[in-house]
């Protein structure tokens, strides 16, 4: 199922300090031989998007070189330490400006595959009139990546520096649709060492570090 003909930018986070894996950057371990962040890149092309945004911070020096050659934005987050937040907001300062819509993404889901965005895209394009924001629901959790609408973007940015997309989404919920799915990929991330064996264990998919 091909989206039809929106211009969806995307904005993909990957500043973050991982502390919780020992401080080295989670987007870097390699699933079934390619690096995290390329899959999520290569995931996203694939549906269909062409703008895509990579916010870095933490680890830019490590990062930065895998990810150099694909025709994306690569932007540097300067105090990464703020949280999400701050790079969100850098995200979505530099998307392009002929953007419908905006596809929000972790660099630390290991298993989001082009279907899976491209649904995401479906549900967003099938929506109801009124609805700005578009996420799936597994089980009763919200999952990632969520989609929304340029008019977010703007409402977003026209805030203080401390506004941020789940601040929107608080304050719009009559603009907001989650739909059901049973799609474990939505909510499937990578926080701890653990994870890795357990995600493993569960889906048969093999992760390791990059060689030194």
């Amino acid at each position: 199922m091909a989206p039809t003909e929106l211009n969806i930018s995307a904005v993909l986070q990957a500043a973050g300090l991982a502390s919780r894996m020992g401080f080295r950057p989670k987007c870097l371990i390699v699933v079934d031989g390619t690096p995290l962040i390329v899959k999520k890149i290569q995931s996203l092309q694939t549906a269909g998007i062409n703008d895509i945004c990579v916010v870095l911070g933490h680890y830019a020096k490590n990062i930065e070189p895998i990810i150099q050659h694909f025709n994306i934005n690569i932007v540097h987050n300067p105090n990464p330490d703020q949280g999400q937040i701050s790079s969100q907001r850098l995200g979505l300062q530099n998307i392009s400006n002929h953007s419908d819509a905006v596809i929000m993404a972790l660099a630390d889901q290991p298993l989001i595959q082009e279907q899976d965005i491209s649904h995401i895209i479906i549900e967003y394009q099938n929506r109801s009139m009124g609805i700005e924001w578009v996420y799936p629901i597994i089980d009763g959790q919200p999952g990632n990546p969520v989609i929304f609408s340029t008019t977010v973007a703007k409402s977003i940015l026209s805030n203080n520096d401390s506004y941020g997309c789940s601040d929107w989404r608080n304050q719009n919920s009559e603009a907001v649709h989650g739909f059901l799915s049973a799609n474990q990929n939505y909510v499937l991330d990578i926080d701890t060492p653990d994870d890795l064996i357990k995600i493993s264990q569960q889906t048969g998919h093999l992760f390791s570090w990059p060689m030194q």
